[in-house]
């Protein structure tokens, strides 16, 4: 199957992102060229007060200034705000290359030219084909993609201009694009970890270190973290990848995919404890240590492999043939965007509950 990097032809429609999900919100500020009220939401929703008047839901059209409890971000397109009887839900609706220098500057920030650039381009194919909640295509948490509205450095911006529009495409379909931290050397494959078809296959990465590390865990402490008891062999590896990860195994005999194990132990021991599935399990004394290489799922982009390479022309080419292979480019004429002529700003009262 080839995977072909190619501009789009046609612009989709706006990313819809669930924004400050971090934040307690009971009480929010806007600041915005203009603001409207919205529909009534359901029966008994609590009501917005801007002024002398009350809304049960507000439309703030960008650029859109938020503070929230001191944390104050600015986003581009417009912003939807409700109540959900607990808290107000802040639904960001927005063009993707207005999205994306925040989310390269996140994910990415610090590293050189030709790592944001590739970072770009996966992180805007991700974008596109991501549908991670019900009422919303993204969120601005890590397990989306780190997004905080306006905030990017020159460097980020750049990246996200050089490669406007591009995407990664498997034949005719936009699919969907993955990166990790670390690959240790191989990455692995999206039908293998993840059991779905996406952009990148299991390539060595000469670029990329081992990034070795360590974890120890008591025999009797892993069997609680699943249930089972201290018998038998702690870990057996059952099944592995072309890039060495683990896809399935057995803890004291119960047979277990990878990505169970990895969260099972994230949320008894400390996310980020266990960095990777690729490990050799050393048994004995009463502890059951780990010792593993790579950093994240090491599907598709490889961050530390883009970093070390050297500078390609295009800056992307390199970086995404290497995770992507059998590239080819194309041009497309200037997309169109949620960018409005910019509005004189006005600062609006709290958007404040009422009950």
């Amino acid at each position: 199957m080839t995977w072909t990097l190619l501009l789009l032809a046609a612009a989709p429609g706006p990313l819809t992102v669930r924004v400050l999900e971090r934040e307690v919100r009971d009480r929010v500020t806007l600041e915005a060229p203009r603001l409207a009220c919205g529909a009534q939401v359901s029966a008994g929703t609590r009501v917005f007060r801007v002024g002398d008047a009350t809304c049960p839901a507000l439309t703030a059209e960008g650029p859109v200034t938020v503070t929230v409890r001191g944390v104050k971000r600015t986003f581009a397109g417009r912003l939807l705000a409700s109540h959900d009887g607990r808290t107000v839900q802040l639904l960001n609706v927005v063009d993707v290359e207005d999205y994306l220098p925040s989310v390269v500057e996140a994910e990415a920030g610090g590293m050189k030219p030709a790592a944001l650039e590739a970072q770009a381009v996966v992180s805007r194919t991700f974008a596109l084909t991501a549908h991670r909640h019900r009422e919303a295509d993204l969120c601005d948490l890590a397990h989306c993609q780190v997004y905080r509205g306006t905030r990017a450095g020159p460097d980020a911006r750049a990246a996200a201009q050089a490669t406007s529009g591009l995407v990664l495409r498997r034949g005719e379909a936009l699919t969907p694009a993955y990166l990790h931290a670390a690959c240790g050397g191989h990455t692995s494959s999206a039908l293998d970890v993840f059991g779905q078809p996406a952009s990148g296959t299991a390539v060595r990465d000469p670029h990329c270190g081992a990034h070795p590390w360590s974890f120890s865990v008591p025999r009797a402490a892993l069997a609680r973290a699943f249930g089972v008891k201290p018998i038998g062999p702690a870990v057996q590896p059952v099944r592995r990848d072309a890039g060495g990860r683990l896809l399935s195994l057995r803890v004291f005999g119960r047979s277990l995919s990878a990505e169970l194990f990895l969260s099972t132990m994230g949320r008894h021991f400390g996310w980020g404890k266990v960095r990777s599935a690729r490990f050799e399990v050393r048994d004995a004394h009463g502890q059951v240590a780990l010792h593993g290489v790579g950093v994240g799922h090491g599907v598709g982009l490889c961050q530390r492999g883009a970093q070390a390479m050297p500078r390609p022309a295009p800056a992307a080419t390199t970086s995404s043939r290497t995770t992507f292979p059998k590239r080819s480019w194309a041009r497309r004429p200037e997309r169109p965007s949620l960018r409005r002529r910019p509005a004189p700003r006005r600062r609006h009262r709290d958007a404040q509950l009422l009950r």
